[in-house]
């Protein structure tokens, strides 16, 4: 078994995060959560160049996998720099509508704790 890159950054923080997983148990389980996702209902694989990722994801994906072994944390950085600013826009977009939702039930005049 080969050892496992993880990487990690918060939403709001810039800092990267890594480790080497060398253990074979914690890898075991990594590989089996990975087995488990790819046969979730409805889940396919699919070629790199059948996706609809921007060209600079795509490139950063594409040198990460031509470099393996080594990783590039630069492109890692890019990676989840990229991935969080688009949960920050999705999280800000479901407070705006969870906003609006509130402010439409307050003004028909229903209880709005729930919403």
């Amino acid at each position: 078994m080969d050892l496992i890159h993880a990487f990690a950054r918060g939403v709001k923080d810039s800092r990267l995060e890594s480790q080497v997983i060398s253990d074979f148990g914690h890898i075991g389980k990594v590989v089996q959560i990975v087995e488990n996702l790819e046969h979730l209902h409805g889940s396919q694989q699919v070629s790199l160049g059948e996706t609809s990722l921007d060209t600079n994801v795509r490139d950063w994906v594409t040198n990460l996998i031509n470099q393996y072994p080594k990783v590039d944390e630069n492109l890692i950085r890019y990676l989840l720099q990229d991935f969080t600013d688009s949960m920050k826009t999705r999280m800000t977009s479901s407070m705006s509508l969870h906003i609006r939702w509130r402010d439409y039930y307050s003004k028909v005049g229903h209880n709005t704790s729930y919403a």
